[in-house]
């Protein structure tokens, strides 16, 4: 944005829709995780499908310990296992939604790396808070590696939208030249 003037409409209205839609994004997290897991089990619609053929293949045969639980179908059944990968892909996609936005927001005032490494830092602390305040929500548990999790998410989403004005600048180049 330029920021003298204060930018075109245009320039203003992509800058009003990031911003909501990180803040709706931001807002959907905290309701997300202000629920106890019980209201967020889907093993039950899980159980309705049919995932059993993953019993015969070498998904059976991978065992893990996260959060200081033992992570496998013998475990947690099919569908228990299964959930515990799609709740891990929306934290890390749902955070790759927040640095992506995040970087794109502070990308109409500063340089895109600076804007970069702030968003990196701040996903990296709202990951922190976030599951400490799960940590003491009833129902709930806080986990480093969600931490982890959440902040590689927030990384992904950060290099996308670097790699993405990379090439809008690119392209505005090429073509004013």
């Amino acid at each position: 944005m330029n920021r003298k003037n204060g930018g075109s409409l245009q320039e203003k209205t992509k800058l009003y829709i990031t911003a909501a839609l990180l803040v709706g994004i931001i807002g959907l997290i905290f309701y997300s995780t202000s629920q106890p897991y019980s209201n967020q089990d889907i093993r039950p619609v899980l159980n309705k499908m049919p995932i059993y053929w993953l019993e015969n293949t070498f998904v059976n045969d991978i065992s893990f310990t996260y959060g200081y639980q033992v992570r496998s179908i013998e475990a947690n059944g099919v569908a228990g296992f299964l959930e515990f990968f799609i709740r891990k892909a929306s934290h890390l996609s749902i955070f790759a939604v927040v640095g992506f936005l995040a970087t794109r927001l502070l990308a109409f005032y500063v340089r895109v790396r600076t804007a970069a490494l702030i968003t990196f830092f701040t996903v990296l602390i709202y990951a922190c808070i976030d599951e400490t305040r799960q940590y003491f929500s009833a129902g709930r548990q806080g986990l480093i590696g969600d931490v982890i999790i959440d902040t590689v998410g927030g990384t992904i989403g950060i290099i996308a939208m670097v790699l993405w004005l990379k090439r809008k600048k690119r392209k505005k180049r090429k073509h004013s030249a």
